[in-house]
């Protein structure tokens, strides 16, 4: 099921087919994730066993339950976990998985929109351990945080609602959950790595967004690039400050470091805008690259749910309302030199964790006219300086040129054109190395 738009009509969600959409995605993402088909190993961190990298197979995963604190939203979920395949122990592919949020009761009821059990991704896309097919990252020790809290993997609270049919109470520990991941990480002792991408898809690309400057600062890298496939934060006004409060971020490690945002947070005011800025200019020597299809029909369909959930908010979008919004963000990111982003000419959601990630270009997903510019040759060349080919990065669209003003006074389709105020982007090798 892929939830396409058609170029003739500007189609309006409702609430029912922006639930529908969300729902079949999140099953789409479940039967890909049943599409493992080699060995999975398991390590159960205790006193006696710290799950070491070294002794990890470098063929398949091994999914490690941290135990403490971390779980997933529902009382009957499995214990949580988290996925690694060994490689190259200083290149690291830190991902965070994707999986849908939820974000009040409803969307947290008899159907939730938001994954709930930690299950591991199969080994496709850049996570594909196939020389042949992915000669950049096919090395790299993958580390994903599964994800099974509901909070964007960034929340630390104790809902007043209950699970769906009991008395248990909703708790999302996602803060709590990427932190067992990161210490176990650091348990590893593997000094300055030589590369560090550092990405997510979908739910999981908030979660770099969130995380970004945090593991910048605490995972020290030669050559490090941010990477965030499919989501670039296109929210209806007034949503995203209560939401990231409601999830309990205030008070986590994320912004401890930044009380300017900590009281943001408090007054239920911060957008993720605020962090990806604050992160942009807090590294000016790291990439930050977002991939995203012009007309993502799953953010859509979240910017319906989210305002069609509270009567005080805005619950219409379009797809040529939502494109012009994405390179509102993007021009908002321009303003530092560390910023770049790929768009497909698309409504396809989430591409480096699905075959996608070697047949899209900017001008299709399937990349059919064999002159654009493939994602697949974009993405390795991360990081900057990392000895992954290219020495620059550009921004990268297919369309006409024009400023956005142009775009709205014309009525310019998403297809046809590239906001000329980011086109003009190339990071050079030379901003590289820390």
């Amino acid at each position: 099921f892929v939830f396409q738009y058609s170029w003739a009509q500007e189609e309006v969600l409702t609430l029912e087919t922006a639930r529908a959409a969300i729902i079949n995605d999140l099953l789409d993402q479940q039967k890909s994730l049943n599409l493992i088909d080699d060995t999975v190993d398991e390590c159960m961190i205790s006193e006696t066993e710290s799950c070491n990298l070294s002794e990890l197979s470098d063929e398949h995963t091994t999914v490690i339950f941290p135990g403490g604190e971390s779980q997933c939203i529902f009382s009957d979920s499995a214990p949580y976990s988290f996925q690694v395949v060994r490689g190259d122990p200083k290149k690291i592919l830190f991902y965070f998985q994707g999986g849908g949020a939820c974000w009040n009761e409803y969307s947290t009821g008899r159907e939730p929109l938001c994954s709930t059990e930690a299950s591991p991704s199969s080994l496709t896309g850049i996570f594909s351990r196939d020389i042949s097919k992915n000669p950049d990252y096919y090395n790299h020790t993958f580390i994903q945080v599964l994800y099974c809290s509901g909070d964007v993997h960034a929340g630390n609270t104790t809902r007043p609602y209950n699970e769906y049919g009991t008395t248990n109470p909703i708790k999302q520990k996602g803060a709590i959950n990427t932190l067992s991941v990161l210490q176990w990480l650091s348990n590893q002792n593997l000094g300055i790595l030589d590369e560090l991408v550092m990405g997510g898809t979908s739910a999981g690309s908030v979660g770099a967004q969130v995380w970004a400057d945090w593991i910048i600062d605490h995972i020290p890298s030669t050559y490090t690039s941010m990477l965030f496939d499919s989501f670039a934060g296109v929210f209806p006004p007034g949503a995203v400050g209560p939401m990231v409060k409601s999830f309990g971020v205030c008070n986590t490690p994320i912004l401890q470091a930044w009380p300017d945002l900590q009281e943001k947070c408090i007054s239920q005011e911060l957008s993720l805008q605020d962090l990806v800025l604050n992160a942009l200019a807090a590294h000016p020597k790291q990439t930050f690259a977002h991939i995203n299809s012009k007309t993502d029909a799953i953010q859509q369909a979240y910017y319906i749910m989210i305002g069609g959930l509270n009567e005080t908010l805005d619950a219409y979008i379009t797809p040529t309302i939502y494109y012009q919004e994405v390179n509102q963000i993007f021009e908002q990111y321009h303003t530092y030199p560390n910023h770049v982003a790929f768009l497909v000419d698309a409504s396809k959601h989430v591409y480096t964790n699905t075959q996608l990630f070697f047949t899209a270009d900017t001008n299709s997903m399937s990349g059919s006219d064999g002159i654009s510019e493939r994602l697949f040759d974009w993405v390795g060349s991360m990081p900057l300086g990392g000895g992954h080919g290219d020495t620059n990065l550009t921004w990268a669209c297919a369309g006409d040129h024009m400023t956005l003003a142009e775009a709205i006074s014309s009525e310019a389709k998403p297809q046809s054109y590239c906001d000329s105020s980011l086109t003009d982007r190339v990071i050079y090798a030379s901003i590289i190395p820390n």
